[in-house]
């Protein structure tokens, strides 16, 4: 029997959680774990995830750890890799690296990616750095997101202003709890790339840092 879309959710998380198997992805994990799994996906995250406690950061940041890692942690100028699962704060999915096969990179510190994410990663305003192997839950703010929001002054409306930063969603396509098709970019695009909207909602992000760009 396929599980439901939302399992399929659940076992990413708990995959995103296992040690790295050398020779297999973490998508012929995924696929393995759809086809043969002896255990729900529920089962498997039951048995993986500790209680959530949060924490607030400087800034708004609330972080949670998933995952101790281990050893040093990355420096500024230093390329990281993370698999991660975005979802809008109130449950949609908008997007999974584990599920799509195409892990997220950039060099710490550059300037390309939200200031939430940097901070998850590299640590700061109170919430230590992670490290290799490790995964957390991080609550992003608008403020430390995809937009701020200004005044327009001619009219006095409200408007976002977006910024454009990574981590941005490929086309990516999968089945919603309705078995209905959704691209990943575009439902991202229409949350946190649009500057007619009066807000963003807070971003989930459940990351997993890898130990080098290629794990």
């Amino acid at each position: 029997v396929s599980p439901s879309p939302r399992e399929r959710t659940m076992l990413a998380l708990a995959i995103l959680l296992l040690p790295t198997t050398p020779g297999i992805g973490r998508r012929a994990l995924l696929h393995a774990g759809i086809v043969g799994a002896s255990v729900s996906p529920s089962a498997a995250l039951a048995a993986t995830v500790p209680p959530l406690e949060f924490a607030s950061a400087d800034g708004g940041l609330r972080w949670a750890e998933l995952k101790q890692g281990a050893g040093a942690p990355f420096r500024p100028g230093q390329r990281v890799s993370i698999d991660y699962i975005m979802t809008r704060r109130g449950g949609a999915k908008i997007h999974s690296t584990v599920e799509a096969g195409e892990p997220f990179s950039w060099t710490l510190g550059d300037g390309s990616v939200i200031a939430g994410l940097e901070q998850a990663v590299g640590g700061g305003g109170g919430v230590p750095p992670m490290l290799a192997g490790g995964a957390r839950r991080v609550i992003v703010p608008m403020t430390l997101g995809y937009g701020s929001q200004t005044t327009m002054a001619s009219d006095r409306l409200w408007q976002t202003d977006v910024r454009e930063l990574g981590p941005v969603p490929p086309p990516f396509v999968w089945l919603d709890k309705n078995n209905e098709r959704v691209d990943s970019y575009l439902r991202f695009k229409n949350l946190f790339q649009n500057p007619n909207a009066f807000n963003q909602p807070d971003l989930v992000l459940d990351i997993r840092l890898r130990a080098s760009p290629e794990d």
